[in-house]
């Protein structure tokens, strides 16, 4: 699992890989398949150990439940 830094959530995010500690980059955005236009599916692969995560954001860059 990847630990996201709280106020970020765009394409330059840079999160924390949880696994390794290591630094995690966007690597994949699309569009999300079950939550509509409104949202996109963001992939980030870690730098370190490849440890491959994902999170769902608005088209505002803001986190989704």
């Amino acid at each position: 699992m990847i630990i996201d830094h709280p106020d970020t959530y765009g394409a330059r995010d840079r999160l924390i890989c949880d696994k390794c500690g290591g630094d995690a980059m966007l690597t994949r955005r699309s569009p999300h398949p079950t939550a509509g236009e409104q949202y996109e599916m963001q992939i980030f692969l870690c730098l370190t150990c490849g440890n491959e995560q994902s999170r769902t954001a608005d088209v505002a860059g803001k986190p989704c439940d």
